[in-house]
């Protein structure tokens, strides 16, 4: 896995993500996703290498339940990314 690509992705996933109600409780579950995106790369940094994968992957299970559950809104060139129809 190029871990460093994964990480590039789910960034340009995070800063063009949208919450379809920003004020609504998937406020919280998208925080935590950008956490973990956030901590994900710090962990990469420090040379954590599982660490990091580990918190890419709750990261964008995460976005990809939002998705599921209709609340967030990506570019449409990033859906094939997801498991989203």
């Amino acid at each position: 896995m190029d871990l460093e690509a994964q990480l590039a992705r789910l960034a340009a996933v995070l800063e063009q993500a949208r919450l379809l109600d920003p004020r609504g409780p998937a406020n919280e579950i998208f925080g935590l996703a950008k956490a973990y995106g956030k901590d994900a790369r710090h962990f990469l940094d420090q040379k954590r290498r599982e660490d990091a994968i580990e918190a890419f992957g709750i990261s964008w299970a995460y976005l990809d339940a939002l998705l599921h559950m209709g609340l967030l809104e990506v570019p449409e060139e990033f859906l094939d990314w997801f498991t989203v129809d």
